[in-house]
């Protein structure tokens, strides 16, 4: 309940956040008509914080260079990292959900961790992905854009 309109106003606020949060992560659902920015947990965040400069230069730095590579040499890389990372690592669904043979799809890795000269084997470099990715698709939404 609320009580004045100041709360009325922070509560509308947080509300179009939550909408465009789940807008920009693709969480539409038919069983809940509503959403809360606590339901969207970390792309709820990212969300909020996706003008930031430090969020954007972080996505810049995580797969700036794998944007980039895409663009120069037409590749869709980024699209199957975000497969693979949405999968929890498991290879046999990343190449279900990119639509990919399994030995393309681990060649597909391979230029990936080439390109960002990393391993996608440590939990922790799939984590900082996810992250970047996340505050990528959040930002692009809003007109900002990493460099390429």
């Amino acid at each position: 309940a609320t009580s004045s309109v100041v709360e009325v106003r922070a509560a509308f606020a947080e509300a179009d956040q939550a909408a465009g949060a789940a807008i920009s992560a693709g969480q539409r659902s038919a069983s809940a008509p509503f959403v809360r920015l606590a339901d969207l947990r970390l792309s709820g965040l990212l969300y909020q914080l996706r003008e930031h400069p430090a969020v954007l230069a972080y996505a810049d730095r995580e797969i700036g260079p794998l944007l980039a590579h895409d663009e120069t040499a037409g590749t869709d890389l980024v699209r199957v990292l975000g497969c693979y990372l949405a999968s929890g690592g498991n290879k046999a669904d990343a190449a279900n959900r990119a639509g990919l043979a399994r030995p393309t799809l681990y060649e597909r890795l391979h230029a990936i961790e080439q390109v960002l000269g990393l391993s996608l084997n440590s939990p922790e470099s799939r984590l900082a992905l996810h992250v970047a990715l996340l505050a990528s698709q959040m930002s692009c939404l809003t007109g900002d854009t990493l460099s390429s």
